[in-house]
C-alpha cells in the first residue's frame, strides 16, 4: 500500500510537471488582426530549407490573429499539406507573433515532455519590401538541456539556411493550438 502510494505521487508530480506554464512566454495570443496579411502572403506556407544534407528544414504558417504553427520536415509533400490543412490530430508546434518594423517575431512552444519540460523557441524574420520572408536567426532563453542537446541561451542564425523561404498556397488552413484555451497562452487571469 505505500509503494501504490508513492506511485500515484510520482505519477501526480510528473504530470504536473509536464503542463507547466513556459517561463520565457511574454506574447500572450489576443486573436486580434495583426495586419501581416498585408506584408507578406498568409494563405499557405513558407517553408525554408537548408542547404546541407542534415535534411532538418521547417515549415511556418501564419494565421492573421497572431497565431502560427509549424513543424520540422523533410521535403514538401501531399502528407505535409494535410498536416497544415488539419487533418492531423494537433498541430506539432504552435505559437504566437508580432510585428517590430521590418521584423516577424515569433514565440513557439515546444513540449518535450515531463523530463525536459515546455520551453519557448524564438525565431525572426525578415519581411522585405516586396513580401518575401527571410530567416534572421533562432534562440532560446532556457538555462537547462533540452532534448538531446543543450541549448542554453543560444542566438544563432544556420548560415545554411536559404533563404528566403518558399511559398506554398493552401486552399484551407488549419487554425488549432493545442494551448489556446491555455491561461497563460492568452493571459487571461
Amino acid at each position: 500500500m505505500k509503494q501504490t502510494k508513492k506511485c500515484i505521487l510520482a505519477v501526480i508530480l510528473i504530470l504536473s510537471f509536464s503542463c507547466t506554464r513556459p517561463r520565457y512566454f511574454t506574447n500572450h495570443y489576443t486573436g486580434e488582426y495583426t495586419g501581416l496579411d498585408t506584408l507578406i502572403n498568409i494563405e499557405g506556407f513558407y517553408y525554408f530549407e537548408r542547404d546541407d544534407s542534415s535534411n532538418i528544414n521547417y515549415c511556418i504558417m501564419f494565421h492573421e490573429d497572431g497565431l502560427f504553427i509549424y513543424t520540422h520536415v523533410g521535403k514538401p509533400s501531399d502528407s505535409l499539406t494535410n498536416y497544415f490543412e488539419g487533418y492531423s490530430r494537433y498541430p506539432g508546434f504552435c505559437g504566437t507573433y508580432y510585428i517590430d518594423k521590418d521584423t516577424l517575431k515569433t514565440q513557439g512552444i515546444i513540449n518535450r515532455g515531463w523530463m525536459y519540460g515546455v520551453f519557448v523557441i524564438f525565431k525572426d524574420y525578415y519581411i522585405s519590401p516586396v513580401g518575401e520572408l527571410s530567416f534572421i536567426r533562432e534562440y532560446i532563453l532556457e538555462d537547462r538541456l533540452i532534448g538531446s542537446g543543450n541549448l542554453n541561451k543560444r542566438n544563432f542564425r544556420p548560415d545554411n539556411y536559404l533563404n528566403p523561404g518558399t511559398f506554398f498556397p493552401l486552399d484551407i488552413k488549419d487554425h488549432r493550438c493545442r494551448y489556446i484555451k491555455k491561461k497563460w497562452f492568452t493571459g487571461k487571469k
